[in-house]
């Protein structure tokens, strides 16, 4: 097994930095419409927890099969699965009020930032040509489905053959990738904007 704490200390400010927004905006795509779903759903919190797990030894890191950023979002995987696949989770689901889970409420800063970061995708978003893309994200926002886990229900609103392998999928394939790639990159800007004002 590698030592992370040596992988870690051998990259530069910048390149540690550009780690933690990359694998921030990997947690913020997964978690979706479900960021803040209880007060350990957030992105940075679980980059960090990831982070503090492998130098731990909690998260055992093999280099020879992974690269750390893999590990850490494989991480971070297995965290926000666990989470909503618990009991707990189910529990806040139940809640109509959905405050009573959290420790307390959200920084005004913390919600200013999410509404700019959700702001910027959307311009990003509407900025494209294809309808099909701009409806899919209207879907997505509006009613919270996983675009990976939810194919074939985002298929069957949109009109679409949701056979596997059909021309169709393979569209909607594309679409879902156009809108990760645009949403790391939103994020990914967006955390490099807030850190260049911290």
């Amino acid at each position: 097994m590698a030592d992370p704490h040596q992988t870690l200390s051998a990259l530069t400010e910048g390149e540690l930095k550009h780690l933690l927004v990359k694998v921030a905006g990997f947690a913020l795509r997964r978690l979706g419409t479900r960021t803040g779903h209880s007060a350990e759903m957030h992105p940075e919190d679980l980059t960090q927890r990831a982070l503090a797990d492998t130098l731990a030894g909690k998260r055992r890191w093999n280099q020879d099969l992974h690269t750390i950023e893999e590990h850490l979002t494989a991480t971070i995987n297995s965290y926000i699965s666990h989470y909503f696949d618990s009991l707990a989770a189910k529990s806040v689901s139940a809640v109509s009020d959905p405050e009573p889970y959290t420790t307390g409420q959200p920084s005004p800063e913390y919600i200013l930032n999410k509404e700019e970061l959700t702001h910027s995708i959307r311009e990003a978003i509407n900025d494209e040509t294809d309808l099909l893309l701009r409806q899919t994200w209207h879907i997505f926002e509006t009613e919270g489905w996983d675009l990976k886990k939810d194919s074939d229900h985002f298929c069957s609103r949109l009109g679409l053959d949701g056979t596997t392998g059909s021309a169709d999928y393979q569209r909607f394939n594309r679409v879902r990738n156009r809108i990760r790639s645009i949403t790391q990159n939103c994020a990914i800007d967006h955390m490099q904007r807030s850190a260049g004002a911290a």
